[in-house]
């Protein structure tokens, strides 16, 4: 069905006309205006009007009479189709034909109630002057409303609802009348709420639920009425609507389907709904649960939260009384991680049925000796059955839907085991799944350079098979050259999407090629001299990320692109890869990039930390070892040493693990001014307990940056974890300066 829009007319009476003429030749200056020529633009007279016309002859009665008359046309045929009707009222201005207008007693329209005038310590940022009315010709531009103008207002706004009401009946009684009602889905929403008064505001633009909330109804047909209580969110409507007609519900999508709890009222599908307003350089980033709303308002210049709010629905529904200086703060604090600055809708999703944690795929290894534990989500409630050779582990999936498998120590695997996963709503496996040594291999592009392109290539990838290693190769999808994203790919970038990974899989010729080439000659020469056990490497590399990238972090700027502490080469190439997003004028936070501090540690290792891994490899400087790129100064080693301590310390944090070994590689030769970076690298392995440095002066090249022969490189780290790890009699750590004379 072709798009259809009327023209933006609003006034019909003699007097509200006029008022538009008006506001039409002040805005516009015409020169010679037509009668007609102020019905082209979009301008506001009087806030509220009650032509005595027809209902066809204001926009949406002209809406209604296009889909009744698309209706008839789709009737004639056998094929399915999809009809959006919008409708703009009840929008300001309140303009609705006469007769809806006497349908209401204007001495007896209701004020807003006085409970709901309440504003408690709510901020100032989080309220506004309702502009929106007072833009209209017939309201006081300052000062309180007028009660009559209140009451007029109102009894305007009860007016459209009766019109619009009018018109989805008309549509209704025509796709009955079709013979379509047996197989046509029907859905009726919203697109935002209003405020007729309460707080003193009218209008939209607030976070409070008032605005936030709106109606959903889901006609099915053959499917009996019910009432679905929890929280679910507009983006939620398309997967829905897809799901029930039998299309396939992408991936991509930002929303979940409602299926399930159309099936099951009383099944929760989601633990929060989440919303957003800009005021100035601040935005409100709003979560609902069933019982509270907690809203920041954080400032994009400082990053910093300047004002909270939070409310308990259970006692306030009219949100009166801003509770966050009082009561329990463990509340706030707990809304505050879920909301997570806006993204927190990216984990808001309840399961329908069972799933599995995102780490978990075939052929995974776990590491030995030590408690793990398995996760996924379930419908709230279910009882979960882990089925391992050894026997059974049992859980119960949470209000939100989680639930844990917590696993004694295994020592190494002799042969692949199968682990299945049971609960009322389904069942998974985890085929060929081991227990033996897990290594993060992490960094910049050294640590990411592929066999492939590395020395020797072919006859290494020819021997992979034989090294009997498991890998699990995160490759970013986002890669950080002297490119320009794409908006759509900005704004489609987050944390858990960055990364792209076929999962856990066994080294192969047709996969070795494209895995990391120290991490490939890591996990070839430890086997060769440790033959025992399962080996897993897991590479996370982004090149050209610095450090600052890989410390956590729950309170990043969203302003983070004018961090100081960001090196400058590194934030000159994020600058240039988001040309597109600063050229475009597009407000802040920030669009997510791989150089965003603490961005790829939430992305590329945060989702590893609930499980135990035997150490950490990280080969990674040459963005932070000088201040600009090649040529430029070398950073301050005070800086640089702390860090250096800060990621170690963080990951060991993160993973509770004080004593987590890291491995890392001090950089090699190359025409840079690098001496003073490998001097801090050096004092790290002297003073952080538990680290050790692979010395490549000798491997690197005189003018490239990534040198193709990352065999040693590779092999001088498994020196050191024989050594150090293993406790092996083995030649591993560089000559050192102890003296002179």
């Amino acid at each position: 069905v072709p798009t259809f829009r009327p023209g933006p007319r609003y006034y019909y009476t003699e007097e509200g006309v006029e008022a538009a003429k008006g506001v039409y030749e002040k805005i516009y200056k015409p020169k010679n205006p037509g009668p007609d020529d102020w019905t082209k633009k979009l301008v506001f007279g009087p806030a509220t009007e009650a032509p005595d016309v027809a209902d066809n002859v204001l926009y949406d009665g002209q809406v209604a009479d296009r889909a009744v008359e698309s209706l008839r046309e789709l009737a004639k045929s056998d094929e399915p189709f999809f009809l959006a009707v919008g409708f703009i009222k009840p929008h300001s201005p309140y303009i609705a034909p006469k007769k809806f207008f006497d349908l209401y007693d204007p001495e007896s329209i209701p004020l807003a109630d006085p409970v709901t005038l309440k504003t408690d310590g709510i901020p100032a940022i989080a309220m506004h002057g309702s502009g929106e009315l007072r833009r209209y010709t017939d309201q006081q531009k300052r000062g309180p409303i007028p009660e009559a103008d209140q009451r007029r207002v109102r009894h305007a706004y009860l007016a459209c609802i009766s019109y619009i009401d009018a018109q989805i009946g008309r549509v209704l009684a025509e796709l009955e009348k079709q013979g379509l009602t047996g197989n046509t889905i029907v859905a009726l929403w919203s697109d935002h709420g209003y405020h007729l008064g309460e707080k003193s505001l009218w209008g939209k633009t607030t976070n409070f639920e008032m605005d936030t909330r709106v109606p959903l109804i889901i006609r099915i047909p053959g499917k009996e009425p019910g009432v679905h209580k929890s929280p679910v969110e507009l983006v939620d409507l398309y997967p829905t609507l897809a799901d029930l007609a039998g299309l396939p519900v992408g991936e991509q999508l930002q929303g979940t389907s409602l299926s399930a709890a159309i099936e099951n009222p009383a099944l929760a599908v989601k633990s929060a709904a989440f919303s957003q307003f800009s005021r100035g350089s601040k935005r409100g980033y709003s979560i609902r649960t069933k019982t509270h709303r907690y809203t920041e308002w954080i400032d994009f210049k400082t990053g910093q939260v300047t004002d909270r709010m939070l409310f308990d629905h259970r006692s306030d529904p009219h949100e009166s009384r801003n509770l966050i200086d009082s009561g329990d703060p463990f509340v706030p604090a707990n809304l505050s991680h879920h909301l997570s600055r806006g993204e927190g809708w990216r984990m808001a999703g309840i399961a329908t049925k069972l799933t599995l944690g995102k780490p978990f795929t075939d052929q995974m290894v776990l590491q030995r000796d030590r408690p793990n534990r398995i996760w996924g989500k379930a419908p709230p409630g279910e009882e979960i059955v882990g089925t391992f050779p050894w026997g059974q582990l049992f859980s119960r999936s949470n209000e939100n839907g989680f639930w844990v498998l917590n696993l004694p120590a295994f020592g190494a695997s002799t042969r692949p085991e199968t682990i299945t996963i049971r609960s009322e709503s389904g069942e998974v496996q985890m085929n060929d799944v081991l227990f033996g040594d897990v290594w993060i291999c992490s960094g910049q592009s050294n640590m990411r350079w592929k066999l492939n392109d590395s020395l020797e290539a072919e006859k290494w990838i020819a021997e992979a098979e034989k090294l009997d290693l498991q890998i699990l190769n995160l490759e970013p999808s986002i890669h950080p050259g002297g490119v320009k994203f794409p908006l759509g790919q900005l704004r489609n970038t987050f944390a858990d999407n960055v990364f792209e990974s076929p999962g856990w899989e066994k080294l192969t010729a047709e996969n070795a090629g494209d895995f990391s080439a120290v991490a490939f000659h890591f996990g070839r020469f430890l086997r060769e001299y440790n033959p025992d056990g399962p080996i897993g490497l897991i590479c996370n590399a982004v090149g050209g990320s610095p450090m600052e990238a890989w410390i956590p972090g729950e309170s990043r700027n969203p302003n983070w692109l004018e961090n100081a502490e960001l090196p400058k080469w590194v934030a000159g190439r994020a600058r240039h890869n988001l040309t597109n997003w600063i050229e475009a004028g597009s407000a802040a936070p920030t669009p997510h990039h791989p150089f965003e501090p603490g961005f790829l540690f939430d992305a590329g290792v945060r989702p590893f930390t609930k499980l135990p891994v035997r150490g950490v490899l990280w080969y990674q400087g040459e963005s932070d070892a000088t201040e600009d790129g090649a040529g430029s100064p070398p950073i301050d080693p005070k800086k640089n040493f702390a860090i250096h301590r800060r990621l170690i310390e963080s990951w060991r944090m993160e993973f509770g693990d004080e004593k987590l070994p890291f491995y890392f590689v001090q950089l090699p030769g190359l025409n840079r001014d690098w001496p003073a970076f490998r001097e801090v690298q050096q004092q790290v392995d002297l003073l952080v307990p538990n680290t050790h440095m692979a010395v490549t002066l000798d491997a690197g090249h005189p003018t490239n940056v990534h040198p193709k022969n990352k065999r040693p490189v590779g092999e001088r780290l498994a020196r050191l974890v024989l050594k150090h790890d293993f406790r092996r009699s083995v030649v591993a750590d560089a000559p050192r300066l102890i003296g002179w004379v």
